[in-house]
Formats: structure tokens, sequence, C-alpha cells
């Protein structure tokens, strides 16, 4: 995941066969001020075809978003909280 200095959180991506084997442009995965601009990112993919991603909200709560290639038509879901305010360090 990348952080932008507005609080949106973005990703990009890679395949060895589609854009001559570059790098994609990246693009938002969240609203603007998603995530705390101090948040650190953590990002998982439990199969080639599933990304989940974490991040601290300015609220102290812990957020999320994920991607399946085969859920949703393969589009990032919106963004939610796991926990309620303040529940991270800030």
């Amino acid at each position: 995941g990348i952080l932008g200095s507005d609080g949106a959180i973005g990703s990009t991506w890679w395949d060895a066969h589609a854009n001559n084997a570059q790098w994609n442009t990246p693009f938002a995965i969240t609203p603007v001020n998603a995530a705390a601009l101090t948040s650190p990112l953590a990002s998982v993919a439990r199969t080639p075809d599933h990304v989940d991603v974490f991040w601290i909200g300015p609220d102290g709560a812990i957020g999320s978003t994920w991607w399946d290639a085969y859920a949703n038509n393969a589009q990032w879901n919106p963004p939610f909280p796991l926990t309620p305010p303040n529940a991270a360090l800030r």
C-alpha cells in the first residue's frame, strides 16, 4: 500500500505478462483521510487472488479493505473500521 499526503491509501500492481512487465499507475483504494498521516500500513496476500490492507485511522480505529479476483467484480471493497475509535495508539 501507499499512504498519500491526503490520508488516502493507494495501491499498484505488476504482472510479467501485462503492460510490458512495467508497474502500473498507483490508484486510490480508500477515500481521502482514511488513514492517519503517521499510520503504518500492513498488507497480506493470503492467496494470489486476495489482498487485505490494514491501517490506523485519524480517530485511532484500525481500518481495513480488501480485494479478491473472484468477488465484487474484482473491485476493491469499501474500507471499514475493525475496531472502535482509539483502539490503536497514535
